[in-house]
């Protein structure tokens, strides 16, 4: 098997999940998107070398499509957009689903993730910063705090007490939806 057939063999069944992020990440632009998919698939396979065998290759590939976003906006390549991370005119529980019918839908954690999302906690996320939604996000997306800590670019101290502050201000903020649901 050719570097091609089987960096492709590992690519494909991230594809959908990092579309996913690169439309997240261009604030739902599909052009922007796949201009950023392009890129960096382009990105992974000239550094592919630098692919640790046995580590999370969805890390790895996350973290590149992260920098090279970051690069483009750095370059000027995008417009930097304002994106509330979870939109006030989301729907249920289409959250960070863009482009998804449920039925499309196949990864369980995702399925879980969806389906855990009433209105209260979705109201609940949009009170978290940026940073912290992501490192939940990325969190209940089964990345370790390590991974995480690789794609944000950002120390694994850091990850540990945004998460720290998340959970406090989740806990805070769904105390009432918890009791009135007696789901503790």
């Amino acid at each position: 098997m050719g570097e091609q057939e089987e960096f492709d063999r590992k690519v494909a069944p991230h594809l959908k999940g990092l579309f996913r992020k690169a439309l997240y990440f261009t604030g739902r632009r599909v052009e922007d998107a796949e201009d950023l998919m392009q890129e960096t698939l382009l990105t992974a396979f000239s550094s592919r070398s630098t692919f640790e065998g046995g580590t999370n290759f969805h890390a790895w590939i996350s973290k590149i499509m992260y920098n090279t976003n970051i690069n483009r906006l750095r370059k000027g390549d995008l417009t930097p957009l304002i994106v509330e991370y979870i939109p006030h005119d989301i729907q249920d529980h289409d959250i960070l689903m863009i482009g998804d019918e449920p039925s499309d839908v196949s990864d369980p954690q995702e399925v879980a993730f969806r389906n855990s999302l009433s209105k209260e906690v979705i109201k609940a996320l949009k009170k978290l910063s940026e940073d912290s939604f992501l490192v939940v996000y990325l969190s209940f997306q089964g990345f370790a705090y390590e991974e995480i800590a690789k794609i944000l670019n950002i120390p694994i101290g850091t990850v540990k007490s945004k998460m720290y502050r998340a959970n406090k201000t989740l806990k805070n903020e769904l105390s009432d939806y918890v009791k009135k649901r007696d789901i503790i």
